[in-house]
């Protein structure tokens, strides 16, 4: 199956947009690749700090609402990241050209809050997890917020 480009489904451009494709999608399920360069805006000297999986899983997050709700595409609309419980990391960095398998699951909705169960890993092996609360306003709040 081919999926829009991660630029077709969410407001990140470069250099904040760190998805490079979507892998996979069902139901309320997307995995998406990424692999961390020298020429990443978090990039240190041999490496990306691992705290920066938690954009990745934001990203992905965003992606599969955006999948799952093609409504949430309209021009303007967004997400917030309210929430990140049972953050884990494994490591402390990312290496270079590492590929990433980035998954976001939507678990559930209320209103205009998201929840999603997300990891990052490499190789098979799990290089960090979260739990995700976004919000994202309807169109009628983005409507009144204009006024």
């Amino acid at each position: 199956m081919t999926f829009p480009a991660i630029s077709a489904l969410i407001p990140h451009r470069p250099p904040m947009l760190l998805l490079e494709r979507v892998l996979h999608f069902e139901a309320n399920r997307v995995v998406c690749s990424a692999r961390p360069s020298e020429g990443c805006i978090f990039a240190r000297e041999h490496a990306i700090p691992a705290v920066v999986t938690l954009e990745y899983m934001a990203q992905a997050a965003a992606v599969c609402l955006a999948l799952a709700h093609p409504e949430h595409r309209s021009p303007g609309a967004f997400g917030l990241l309210v929430a990140a419980r049972g953050f884990t990391l494994k490591s402390a960095e990312l290496a270079f050209d590492t590929d990433l398998s980035v998954m976001a699951a939507l678990t559930a909705t209320l209103g205009e809050a998201a929840s999603f169960d997300c990891s990052v890993d490499a190789a098979g092996t799990n290089l960090a997890s979260a739990r995700l609360t976004v919000f994202v306003p309807s169109e009628q709040t983005r409507a009144a917020k204009r006024l």
